[in-house]
């Protein structure tokens, strides 16, 4: 038993993480390569941390369903269509988003869905007022929306 445990430890500390190995294209499967085509001239070139997510993103997307699949092509190609300023305001939303308590994030998340359900017009008009909105005027309805909040959390913790 005792062996059984040092040869495990040996081999974890001697196991190199997905992104230290090598993979270059010729070590690819044929189906990785032809899944892959678009990187074939690049491949190797390619920093092996990015490969390795490359490599992820592949058999995340081989176990998708159809539905899944057809819906992740269509979101990426509306990323693609997105400006860099765009996609730098999303990124940045999202590290936000990130950085929230998981009780934050799913009260925001909550909140989403209530907005959802809401009809288009609805929704639309409620866009429309806030895109009409100074800075100014959006932070003073944030944070009575925060005191809102603190009074509802104050009110069901007694």
């Amino acid at each position: 038993m005792k062996r059984l445990i040092i040869s495990i430890a040996l081999l974890c500390l001697s196991a190199t993480p997905l992104w230290a190995q090598e993979v270059v294209w010729s070590g690819l499967s044929e189906k990785q390569q032809q899944q892959l085509a678009p990187y074939e001239k690049q491949w190797d070139q390619l920093p092996a941390e990015k490969r390795a997510v490359i490599l992820k993103g592949l058999k995340q997307w081989q176990n998708m369903s159809p539905d899944d699949k057809k819906l992740a092509s269509k979101r990426f190609k509306q990323w693609q269509k997105k400006t860099p300023e765009q996609k730098a305001k999303i990124r940045a939303r999202f590290r936000e988003f990130s950085k929230m308590s998981p009780a934050q994030r799913k009260k925001l998340q909550h909140r989403k869905k209530q907005f959802d359900r809401l009809p288009h017009d609805k929704r639309q008009k409620l866009r429309q007022r806030w895109n009409r909105m100074s800075p100014k005027q959006r932070q003073k309805i944030l944070k009575q929306q925060r005191i809102r909040n603190k009074m509802h959390q104050q009110r069901n913790s007694r």
